[in-house]
């Protein structure tokens, strides 16, 4: 995920990276379009697992590790983002932070069920929205349920699924007695799993009964749902990002490859048309764009390439 560019034009790109020993940290990567990368900071250095999954455009980021789920805000230590369980180990597992510090993902939930006629406790995980306030203390936590969510916009609308019994795209946002209310956005299995601040619903879905390809689809409350196509020659699409000019970002795999390089190809869908990241930009065989995992506004988008070698083998970076 990365945030929009703030007055000097630098930017916030948070995601994982490989260290030493073939450990996954969770990194944050600061840039400029004429800079570059201007600083890397690992920040699970300790924990031989971790990812940080989104950033707001104050820095503040969500992520985790193996031992906790957390919130990190420049100049302080991991915050954990706690469970409604007396578990223990890592409890809790964000996805998304939106500039109003509301947080969402999953934590694992005490609930009551009944054993051979009695009452007992097991947990189990359900979807969860953190509110915090500007020092990072948790004020209100919301169990969703059911109700799994991968992003939240500027207005607290949630971007996710439902999953009873399979899981089903859907929307869902807190009405005034904090009950989530929730849109279901298909009938089949699907994932929404990004929005911006139109309300406008990226994710992907089987469309066609009995048929295993996956497409991408964009989904408002006016229009309903549309399906986004695939690459000539793909069989699949994937929508994970959507900004608020309604530019959508995913990618296309499957069917046909050329010669050694891998089938997955970026894609950005505008205007009602999907393009190939790889033949927007002059890449010259250096390197191939996979996947393209998120936009903001000023139209820069956070992709997963392959460094070619002669061969067309390579190493996989993000950028």
């Amino acid at each position: 995920r990365l945030s929009n560019p703030d007055d000097l034009g630098v930017l916030t790109i948070v995601g994982d990276s490989r260290a030493a020993g073939f450990d996954d940290h969770a990194a944050v990567w600061t840039a400029h379009p004429d800079l570059g990368i201007l600083n890397v900071t690992d920040l699970t250095p300790t924990s031989n697992q971790g990812g940080a999954m989104d950033t707001n455009d104050a820095g503040w980021v969500v992520g985790w590790s193996t031992e906790i789920g957390w919130l990190s805000i420049p100049g302080q230590p991991l915050i954990e983002l706690p469970a409604l369980s007396t578990a223990e180990g890592r409890v809790s597992r964000p996805t998304a932070i939106n500039n109003a510090n509301q947080i969402v993902g999953d934590a694992l939930v005490d609930v009551e069920v009944v054993v051979d006629g009695q009452i007992v406790i097991e947990t189990e995980w359900h979807g969860m929205l953190w509110q915090v306030d500007q020092t990072g203390v948790v004020v209100d936590q919301v169990d969703l349920g059911l109700f799994f969510p991968n992003d939240v916009n500027e207005f607290g609308v949630m971007a996710g699924h439902v999953a009873d019994p399979t899981d089903i795209a859907a929307v869902a946002e807190i009405d005034s007695q904090g009950e989530a209310v929730v849109t279901l956005l298909t009938g089949v299995p699907s994932q929404a799993t990004a929005l911006n601040d139109l309300g406008e619903a990226v994710g992907w879905m089987l469309p066609i009964p009995g048929d295993l390809r996956r497409e991408a689809f964009l989904w408002d409350a006016d229009n309903g749902l549309q399906l986004l196509g695939v690459l000539p020659d793909k069989m699949d699409s994937f929508a994970y990002g959507i900004n608020n000019l309604g530019e959508v970002v995913g990618n296309s795999l499957g069917g046909k490859s050329s010669g050694r390089l891998p089938h997955g190809r970026a894609f950005l869908w505008r205007d009602g048309v999907m393009l190939d990241l790889n033949e927007l930009h002059d890449t010259q065989r250096q390197f191939h764009i996979g996947i393209a995992d998120d936009i903001n506004d000023a139209g820069q988008i956070a992709v997963g390439v392959k460094v070619l070698d002669k061969s067309g083998d390579g190493e996989v970076h993000a950028g």
